[in-house]
């Protein structure tokens, strides 16, 4: 009783479903007041994880990157996992590297300009084939485009991408 105690977690969340790392703090702070009475404790705990940084004010954190230790001053608390990979995580995307490089090549076969005007149906069509494996010609390359970007998960890239791809297309007609 009135005693102080430092409890050290590495990792602890490491392994568990999301739903369970989403609760993990939650979960060990309810089990740590349920059971200890006039103590003082401190805890200390290394994650990987947004969600744990997501429970915790951005003052009771130190991020280790390899060039630095350091505070970031982004609010944690209640923050947005997406931002929190971005910004805390020292990440460049928050989409899987494979899906980023379709996407980018899509993105350059709509966009990409030679002398100043946009590919033609023909060159899309033979860049898509090979690089989706696919048999499209000239004139079914929009309605297979479409298809493949109709694949996207994410509202914000989907919906820009298939206004570029018709904006593409409506200049070329």
């Amino acid at each position: 009783e009135n005693d102080t105690a430092i409890i050290f977690i590495d990792e602890g969340e490491l392994y568990y479903h999301p739903e369970w790392q989403r609760t993990y703090i939650s979960t060990l702070l309810d089990m740590i007041e349920g059971n200890v009475k006039n103590l003082q404790i401190q805890i200390v705990i290394t994650s990987n994880s947004p969600f744990i940084i997501t429970d915790l004010k951005s003052e009771d954190i130190i991020y280790l990157s390899p060039t630095s230790t350091s505070k970031l001053e982004i609010l944690t608390f209640g923050q947005n996992i997406h931002t929190l990979l971005k910004n805390n995580f020292f990440m460049d995307y928050t989409i899987g590297e494979y899906a980023k490089r379709k996407i980018g090549f899509i993105i350059n076969q709509i966009c990409l300009q030679e002398n100043d005007e946009y590919l033609n149906p023909i060159t899309i069509s033979k860049n898509v084939n090979i690089e989706f494996n696919l048999k499209t010609t000239k004139d079914n390359i929009y309605i297979c485009l479409r298809e493949i970007i109709s694949l996207i998960g994410e509202d914000i890239y989907r919906l820009k991408i298939l206004n570029m791809l018709d904006n593409c297309f409506n200049e070329k007609l």
